[in-house]
């Protein structure tokens, strides 16, 4: 019987980007321009694998977006994460509800969601698994971004680094987010590609990359199972150098 499920998680996810990336990098620069958009989709991946990587550590809290909103009885409740409670307890400060990050789990769920609705606050099961899924949503790429420049997050182990704010890399990825929007939310409407933007933006993105694995001293996933990490900084600096080079490169 064939297996129903796929099972990955965030080291084999980057390692999937990674390898799908390099792929259709090189199909690009080997004259393939229909490819503009898959690099443009690979790389946003790439970079979102690795920022999540980066700022994980061995809660995840950091990549969670830790907060919620539904409305009961015509009132917006906000739900928002406190590190400091147990997995049962919870506190209410008028329409905002604090509960701990990983409250959605066993018996601690009912035990939030009986104690909730004798705190007057009628919400429904399916309303809370609602707040739940909220809370384990990982954050956005651009809140990801904003994370690992931030030693509130990035300061996990005594030698780990942020990554520089570099105010062309911040405009590299703001070129990058719309590019991937556009793609994504895309308008019923015929595209011009600007085939510069890509060139003029991939080396900037291409050094977060390398910056974010050699510096920042929070990535400790490579070797063993996986691409040792003088092996993926080597590919990711060829790239690098490549994508900075207006002909035509077949890999090699």
């Amino acid at each position: 019987m064939k297996d129903l499920f796929y099972e990955t998680g965030f080291e084999e996810d980057f390692f999937d980007n990674l390898s799908f990336f390099e792929d259709i990098f090189y199909k690009y620069k080997n004259g393939n321009k229909a490819n503009f958009k898959w690099v443009i989709l690979s790389l946003f991946m790439l970079l979102q694998s690795l920022f999540v990587l980066a700022l994980k550590s061995s809660h995840s809290f950091y990549i969670r977006m830790n907060y919620g909103s539904i409305k009961i009885n015509e009132i917006t409740y906000k739900f928002k994460a406190d590190g400091r409670f147990d997995t049962s307890q919870f506190k209410i400060e008028g329409n905002v509800i604090w509960l701990n990050s990983y409250f959605g789990f066993g018996e601690d769920f009912n035990i939030v969601l009986n104690g909730l609705n004798q705190a007057g606050i009628k919400i429904s099961k399916e309303q809370l698994i609602s707040i739940s899924r909220q809370f384990s949503s990982i954050l956005s790429f651009n809140d990801l971004y904003k994370r690992i420049k931030s030693k509130k997050y990035m300061n996990q182990y005594i030698n780990s680094k942020v990554l520089p704010n570099n105010a062309n890399w911040n405009e590299s990825i703001e070129k990058l987010i719309a590019l991937r929007n556009r793609f994504i939310h895309f308008s019923v409407d015929s595209w011009t590609i600007d085939y510069d933007v890509l060139n003029e933006i991939l080396p900037d993105l291409l050094d977060i990359a390398i910056t974010l694995i050699n510096d920042s001293n929070n990535i400790d996933v490579f070797g063993d199972e996986f691409l040792s990490k003088d092996v993926v900084l080597s590919k990711l600096d060829k790239m690098k150098i490549i994508s900075s080079l207006q002909d035509a490169i077949y890999h090699p």
